[in-house]
């Protein structure tokens, strides 16, 4: 049964093309990642209201784009334990992009914490 492609194979088959196969197997993923989170941190930087300057926007273009590389497979693996029906091949193409494009990482883990923090509170174990 032939399946689309996704995000990963996509950036497998482009660097196969430049490179060998064994170098688009171990680069291809991440170079998707790198690609998606720099595109949401862009799509922010444009958007944004806030006045900054070319500098402090590469910055943090450059910034969120990293934090993509870093988080993308952890949180996609955190959510197939989860969610065993989402493997990390379906996920991290949005994971990544969402990842780049969030400005306010502080209220986010703060949101976060105050959840995993009512779910202990309540005895809520999964």
């Amino acid at each position: 049964m032939n399946h689309p492609a996704g995000v990963t194979e996509t950036a497998v088959a482009i660097i196969a093309f430049f490179a060998s196969k064994e170098v688009a197997s171990a680069v291809g993923p991440y170079a998707a990642i790198a690609f998606l989170g720099l595109t949401g941190a862009v799509m922010w930087a444009a958007n944004t209201e806030r006045k900054m300057s070319i500098l402090s926007a590469s910055g943090h273009v450059f910034v969120r784009m990293c934090m993509a590389i870093g988080l993308t497979a952890s949180a996609a693996g955190l959510i197939e334990h989860f969610f065993p029906a989402l493997a990390p091949k379906y996920t991290v193409a949005i994971l990544a992009f969402v990842i780049g494009y969030i400005d306010d990482y502080k209220a986010l883990f703060k949101n976060l914490t105050s959840l995993v923090a009512g779910w202990v509170k309540n005895g809520r174990t999964n």
